[in-house]
């Protein structure tokens, strides 16, 4: 199922920053940028002369908060599916294509807010920019990658499960971030709830994929 790429972004953030550790001068960067599409879409450009690097974020409002209690951790579910495969690439390709120019494909999820980045060379801004949008809009989430998701998804609640101090701080975080603790026991805090991870089906997450790109 596929989320059309209008909805899919809440912002859209080009930033070239510079990751090179000990830099020998601190460079004031020039200030950001806001613009908002036709579409709706809201794009922060910030640029930065620093380093040759450029990092294209998509940021979707989609997280704990705003999630139905019985599907909590749905948003982490779907973004793990998100780089398992699109109806152009395979996991494999979509991690070679990125690394093959020496870039660098991450993402999170906050209490009301998911991410999904690429940090490439400046002169890969098109693949960076085209990479994030096939995965936001292209995901196939074929089933059986779904049960794979699902067993990374138990394989981490049973692992918080054996560690306390892990788990009452990400209580206490979500209890202080307005989410309910019930909502944040596993570590990440966002993590899927043992009965969503369990009975979420490959319709669910997709149709999930969908809701919560809008």
């Amino acid at each position: 199922m596929r989320v059309t790429a209008a909805a899919a972004l809440l912002a859209l953030l080009l930033v070239a920053s510079d990751l090179t550790a000990g830099a020998a001068a601190v460079v004031r960067a020039p200030a950001a940028s806001r613009h908002v599409l036709e579409n709706g879409l809201t794009v922060v450009v910030k640029p930065s002369t620093a380093s040759d690097l450029v990092v294209v974020e998509a940021l979707v409002r989609a997280g704990p908060r705003l999630e139905d209690p019985t599907m909590a951790g749905a948003t982490f579910f779907v973004r793990g599916m998100l780089v398992r495969g699109t109806d152009r690439r395979s996991a494999d390709q979509i991690a070679q294509t990125v690394e093959g120019v020496g870039g660098l494909l991450g993402g999170g999820t906050g209490a009301d807010f998911t991410s999904l980045y690429t940090i490439t060379p400046s002169r890969h801004l098109d693949l960076g920019m085209e990479m994030v949008a096939d995965l936001l809009t292209g995901a196939r989430f074929d089933p059986r990658d779904v049960e794979t998701q699902r067993g990374v998804g138990l394989s981490r609640i049973r692992q918080s499960a054996d560690q306390p101090l892990q788990r009452e701080s990400s209580e206490l975080g979500g209890a202080a971030g307005g989410v309910p603790v019930s909502r944040s026991r596993t570590p990440p805090m966002l993590a899927p709830t043992r009965t969503a991870a369990a009975a979420t089906s490959a319709a669910d997450v997709a149709s999930i994929g969908c809701r919560r790109s809008r």
